[in-house]
């Protein structure tokens, strides 16, 4: 794309001076306008390796914008699958950022990095938008994903597509709250399935309960930390007392960097109550 403004007619010295400190400023100001100064992905897509997949995790992505620390860009195209190897102690292309294990039960970030030749990875503890330690030649780095280091020292088996990582887990094992009957608000934590720097997480909830006496239930949330009263989500209605009724909603909802959110139930069941899982979340990647 050709961003240069048209020089004037008849060229600059006939035009004189102040056209051309006209055309400069027209210049700097395409210039300035044509700027990337942030990171982004287009096409972004990882999992967990193959072969290796309890302390590796492939990344790919149709395009990226990486930047170094003046948020001065670069862009590479058609970026090939990259295997991070997390055992790999670093600071070193497709490791670590550390030369330490990471903590166990923690926040790992991947990043893309560049050294002026080929684009690598490489895995940190740091979220953006402070960014990795980069390993020896490498200036630019483009954030790309977050995983969960569980307390085994493997990752939690989890899909990038874009912005949104969904979480690639069996049975209930991503469930934050099973039989739930609060009537007042209660906060409950997700932070082991939503990382402090997610934009939203993304949840199912789950009423199936038991009324002695027919009647309807709603379930009402909020970012926890939040003064309204609660904003409802979910109903389960009970035709016949002793009877169990069922209601059940997905959404995509904001949390703060606790990674909480609150909830209660309009009134208190005979039995069970309600469940919440957390599917996935988005992430601030670009993409």
């Amino acid at each position: 794309m050709n961003i240069l403004p048209p020089p004037p007619k008849g060229g600059f010295i006939v035009a004189g001076w102040y056209t051309l400190l006209e055309w400069l400023y027209k210049l700097w100001k395409a210039f300035n306008d044509s700027y990337v100064d942030s990171y982004r992905s287009n096409g972004l897509q990882g999992a967990v390796n193959g072969a290796t997949p309890l302390t590796k995790y492939d990344l790919s992505a149709d395009s990226l914008v990486l930047i170094d620390q003046y948020k001065r860009p670069i862009v590479r195209t058609a970026v090939a699958p990259i295997t991070c190897d997390l055992g790999l102690a670093g600071p070193v292309a497709n490791g670590r950022d550390q030369s330490g294990a990471f903590s166990v039960n923690s926040w790992v970030h991947l990043y893309f990095i560049w050294d002026g030749l080929t684009v690598a990875t490489v895995a940190s503890l740091t979220a953006p938008p402070t960014g990795p330690t980069l390993p020896s030649g490498f200036t630019h780095w483009c954030y790309a994903t977050a995983l969960r280091w569980n307390a085994s020292s493997n990752i939690v088996p989890m899909l990038t597509k874009g912005s949104y990582c969904f979480w690639n887990l069996t049975d209930t094992s991503n469930r934050i709250l099973a039989s739930g009957a609060a009537t007042t608000m209660t906060a409950v934590s997700a932070a082991s399935f939503v990382p402090p720097n997610a934009l939203y997480g993304v949840f199912s909830f789950i009423l199936s309960l038991t009324l002695t006496t027919p009647g309807n239930i709603q379930l009402l949330i909020r970012p926890t930390g939040s003064a309204i009263g609660g904003q409802q989500i979910v109903s389960a209605y009970v035709a016949v007392a002793s009877q169990t009724g069922q209601g059940w909603n997905s959404i995509i909802y904001p949390l703060g960097t606790s990674s909480q959110i609150d909830y209660k139930l309009s009134a208190a069941p005979t039995s069970d109550g309600a469940f919440i899982d957390v599917m996935g979340f988005f992430i601030p990647n670009g993409g």
